[in-house]
């Protein structure tokens, strides 16, 4: 039996997904319950959204329709050291929004 991991180990980002076709977006962690247009509005750039939990190793790219993940190794398959995106301050602008709104 033939397993079909979803997260695919890489030396460097693709060009293309090998199985769909479709372009490679970064994938922005600490977007916490946003929506998907909240998401869109502040990271304004093709992009998935990773939730707040960040695992331990981390991918970090993903098709852009979903079907695969990308995670960055070493030539000798190890995990490579990377800088995980996340989005800052989503949580202190939610919390100005409703500290405007219970004053009106």
């Amino acid at each position: 039996m033939l397993v079909r991991t979803r997260i695919i180990d890489v030396e460097r980002k693709p060009i293309k997904c090998p199985v769909c076709g479709s372009e490679i977006w970064d994938i922005v962690y600490g977007t916490g319950d946003m929506t998907e247009v909240e998401f869109f509005l502040t990271y304004n750039k093709p992009a998935i959204m990773g939730g707040d939990n960040i695992p331990r190793r981390p991918p970090i790219w993903a098709c852009g329709c979903g079907c695969k993940r990308f995670r960055k190794v070493n030539p000798d398959g190890t995990d490579a050291p990377v800088k995980v995106k996340l989005l800052k301050n989503v949580r202190v602008r939610k919390a100005e929004v409703n500290i405007i709104r219970e004053e009106d």
